[in-house]
């Protein structure tokens, strides 16, 4: 039997990692000064707050915060004090594999797989997320508009926002699957799901979350490709992008 040369050429894997994105969950000011030209809102009155550095030390701090200690009893913990806001956890989001990857030469209904790991750490108080979509299907290179199409499963019933089985060889398309190595921030891990399609005003959907502290969280994204014997030959190619967001 021969086999149409379809090769995916390039899956592009782009990551967007912001270190610093605040999101309150309120808004509040202890001391609000107001005057006829200036207004400031404070968020605590200090006699000082400073980080200091020595040869042999490393000291951040604030003086004059009234109530400072850790309150606990049987049903609540409470952290008073901005110091317990300086996290020891740094925020990292890490990637493992190149910036591209390429399928080998597909055959029809001969599936092939590649992997992702996600690694986060993250001190942010509100946790985390990581959000993925896709600017396109997978499309033929010198002819736009011609794609592999995501899949949608043995049963008919996989999206961007819904999982589903994907387990006959006769099943084509494109998809991915979640699987956690440490922790359990995947939001799914069992069936596949299809990427979010920006071309399609489909907006990136969270994959990795946690509403805390996380030290460490590992999650391997497996990518699926399978083809039909009707696929057009030639090469496609595509981009994945990856969104990291912490809320302190």
């Amino acid at each position: 039997m021969k086999y149409k040369r379809i090769t995916v050429l390039n899956v592009f894997l782009l990551i967007t990692f912001f270190s610093c994105v605040l999101i309150p969950k309120l808004n509040s000011y202890a001391y609000e000064g107001v005057s006829e030209t200036k207004r400031i809102e404070w968020g605590n009155l200090n006699t000082f707050s400073e980080r200091k550095t020595s040869e042999t030390f490393y000291l951040v701090d604030t003086g004059g915060q009234l109530g400072i200690d850790v309150y606990t009893s049987a049903n609540y913990k409470i952290m008073a004090g901005f110091g317990f806001y300086y996290s020891l956890i740094p925020f990292t989001f890490q990637i493992d594999s190149e910036t591209s990857f390429n399928f080998l030469q597909l055959k029809p209904n001969h599936p092939q797989t590649a992997t992702s790991i996600l690694n986060v750490t993250s001190g942010a108080a509100h946790g985390y997320t990581v959000t993925v979509k896709q600017n396109h299907q997978l499309e033929k290179v010198d002819k736009p508009s011609t794609f592999i199409q995501d899949t949608i499963g043995d049963n008919s019933d996989i999206t961007h926002l819904q999982e589903g089985l994907w387990a006959s060889n006769t099943t084509h398309g494109f998809g991915y699957t979640l699987d956690n190595l440490v922790g359990t921030d995947a939001v799914f891990t069992t069936g596949y799901r299809q990427f979010a399609d920006e071309s399609n005003n489909e907006q990136p959907v969270i994959i990795v979350e946690n509403t805390g502290v996380t030290r460490t969280s590992s999650v391997r994204v497996g990518y699926k490709i399978n083809i039909g014997g009707s696929q057009e030959a030639g090469y496609y190619t595509s981009k994945i992008y990856y969104n990291c967001t912490g809320t302190f």
